[in-house]
């Protein structure tokens, strides 16, 4: 009996082996990036090559997508594995890792039962992106180096997801904002130390229910952003206060600051929308 067993554990080992050893990589990633097409017929996607990963699931290297010439994904290593859970309930759950923007995204994707439809549920957590390799994809006209943590989670049918409602929370850290016009020719960057934001998705728009600002400008946000097929060409719609931190006033001591800004604006702040686009803001005093 023994013997038995320790050959079918043998066996079991070598099969295993030579599965991962001479998996077909290449032509994996071939026949990934072929259905994806098929499916998402307006979106081109690259892979560089699939391999098995234990425990069970799947590596996906070199994964990029592109939308009209213009890449929005471009990830080094996608990790996916079903969770654990869905073996027991019956639930179909993928949980995922990805290397991408010079940090780490995971989370996981699951499908809720429902006559009609396929509802899905995308939950996403960020630790330490790189806002600046995120904001060069997305083609937007404002240098911007930031740290981004977050969270996020969308539900909606697999059709039409981006009709879904979704919530969730960023925090963007070590900020530099590099000016596309320099203000009194003096201020040329913009720092912060963190911008925390809330916000609620609903069918294209994302409402900011809550954004606290600090650094150089100290203040408060909400509103509502509507996106359009092309980021940079998203509406904005953004009201709240703002005020320079006594250390921005204390380094621009050249700039008339209490010549132009009331005291009350100056204690309390100054009440400011943000219009236009996202490639293209617009801020003015209220």
């Amino acid at each position: 009996m023994k013997k038995i067993l320790g050959y079918a554990l043998y066996t079991l080992i070598i099969t295993i082996f030579f599965l991962y050893y001479y998996f077909p990589a290449d032509k994996a990633a071939e026949l990934v990036s072929g259905h994806l097409k098929r499916s998402m017929p307006d979106l081109s996607f690259s892979i560089g090559a699939i391999q098995p990963i234990f425990p069970p699931g799947l590596a996906v290297y070199n994964f990029q997508v592109e939308n009209k010439k213009r890449k929005i994904i471009d990830a080094n290593q996608l990790k996916i594995q079903p969770n654990p859970v869905s073996l027991i309930t019956g639930r179909p759950i993928i949980n995922y890792n990805c290397d991408a923007y010079g940090g780490t995204f995971d989370g996981f994707i699951a499908i809720e039962r429902q006559k009609e439809g396929i509802p899905l549920i995308i939950d996403i957590q960020w630790h330490d992106i790189k806002l600046s390799e995120v904001t060069q994809l997305l083609e937007i006209n404002q240098k911007i180096d930031a740290d981004l943590e977050g969270s996020f989670q969308l539900t909606g049918l697999k059709d039409n997801l981006l009709h879904g409602t979704g919530e969730g929370q960023l925090v963007l850290s070590n900020i530099m904002v590099e000016l596309n016009q320099a203000v009194f020719n003096m201020i040329k960057t913009i720092s912060f130390k963190s911008i925390h934001v809330k916000l609620i998705y609903n069918n294209y728009t994302v409402a900011i229910d809550k954004c606290i600002i600090n650094g150089d400008l100290m203040g408060n946000m909400s509103g509502a952003i509507s996106l359009k097929p092309s980021f940079n060409d998203s509406l904005l719609n953004l009201k709240g206060t703002v005020k320079p931190s006594q250390a921005f006033m204390n380094k621009n001591k050249n700039l008339p600051f209490s010549s132009f800004l009331k005291p009350d604006m100056l204690k309390n702040g100054i009440p400011v929308s943000i219009s236009g686009t996202i490639g293209r803001p617009y801020m003015r005093m209220i």
